[in-house]
């Protein structure tokens, strides 16, 4: 995107026109505006990349979690998840996850 200073070399006596100065003013205002849109946008985006991964991660840990439980039951060589340990530990694993990626909820 081109400076309104860029646009008007040509021309420098334009851009001290009154009008113009508005129009720039307004032009640099709108610009500042989608900016700021624009790394708000990135931010919620980088926060639900970061949730997705979080929930991800979630799911294939209780698939191991219930598979490693039916193998247990089902072969008896070693003992049953405590599935109470396991919700806590779940519990401050996300508290971490969020706390490291800083999103609060």
């Amino acid at each position: 995107m081109r400076t309104p200073h860029q646009i008007f070399q040509n021309n420098p006596e334009l851009e001290k026109h009154p009008v113009v100065q508005e129009l720039i003013a307004q032009f640099e205002d709108t610009r500042d505006a989608l900016v700021d849109a624009e790394q708000h946008i990135e931010q919620k985006f980088t926060r639900l990349k970061h949730m997705e991964e979080l929930v991800g991660q979630i799911r294939t840990g209780i698939h191991a979690e219930l598979k490693k439980d039916q193998d247990a039951e089902r072969f008896k060589e070693t003992p049953r998840i405590d599935f109470k340990e396991a919700v806590l530990n779940l519990q401050r694993y996300i508290s971490d996850y969020l706390r490291d990626y800083n999103i609060w909820m």
